[in-house]
C-alpha cells in the first residue's frame, strides 16, 4: 500500500480502519463540555470481520494489557487526563514519554501537562472523525534524553476490549 503525498503527517495507517471519534461541540449527543467521546459505527463484530476481509485473519495479537505489563506503554493517570479535557484513557509509548515527559529533575509532571495540553489542542483544531492528530515538536517540551524527534502523534483506537482509547507515541513507533 503506497502513502499518498498530502498523507505524509505520519498518519495516514491511523486513518485506515480506527474507532471515529466526535467532539460534541460537532454533535447533538455527549456531554456539552467538550470532551472527546466515541461515536460508534456498526457492531464489534461487524468490525472484526471488516478487518479479517482487509487483512486475512489475526494469527498472533499482543494485546494492550501487555504492553502496560512490559512497560513499552505507560498510563497516563486519569486525573491528570481529565484535568486536560479528556474522558478515554490515555496512553504514552515509553520511547515518546523519553522524548518529551521523562527526567530526572522533578518536572515530568508539569512536562506531562504541556503534553496533554498541545495533544488537547491538537484535537480542538481537528475535523470532527479524525482519529489521529498531530502535534508538532515545537509544542512540547525537550527533556534532557530528547533525540530530536519532530512530532507526536495522538490515535484513538479500540483497546482491548473495544473501549476507545487514545495513545501518544513517535512516529517511527506506528
Amino acid at each position: 500500500m503506497s502513502v499518498p503525498d498530502d498523507q505524509s503527517d505520519g498518519c495516514y495507517l491511523g486513518r485506515l480502519r480506527r474507532a471515529p471519534v466526535t467532539r460534541p461541540r460537532d454533535s447533538e449527543h455527549g456531554p456539552e463540555d467538550g470532551k472527546l467521546t466515541r461515536r460508534t459505527n456498526g457492531s464489534r463484530d461487524q468490525r472484526a470481520r471488516d478487518m479479517d476481509d482487509e487483512y486475512g485473519p489475526v494469527v498472533a495479537a499482543y494485546t494492550r494489557a501487555e504492553f502496560i505489563r512490559s512497560g513499552d506503554l505507560i498510563e497516563i493517570p486519569p486525573k491528570m487526563a481529565s484535568d486536560a479535557g479528556f474522558e478515554v484513557p490515555l496512553l504514552i509509548t515509553a520511547g515518546a514519554r523519553e522524548e518529551f515527559v521523562g527526567g530526572t529533575d522533578g518536572g515530568e509532571d508539569e512536562r506531562l501537562s504541556t503534553v496533554l495540553s498541545a495533544v488537547a489542542g491538537a484535537v480542538a483544531q481537528a475535523p470532527a472523525n479524525e482519529v489521529c492528530f498531530v502535534v508538532p515538536a515545537e509544542d512540547l517540551p525537550a527533556t534532557q534524553a530528547s533525540t530530536g524527534a519532530d512530532r507526536l502523534l495522538a490515535i484513538t483506537e479500540p483497546g482491548d476490549t473495544g473501549e476507545l482509547v487514545m495513545t501518544l507515541m513517535l512516529p517511527t513507533e506506528m
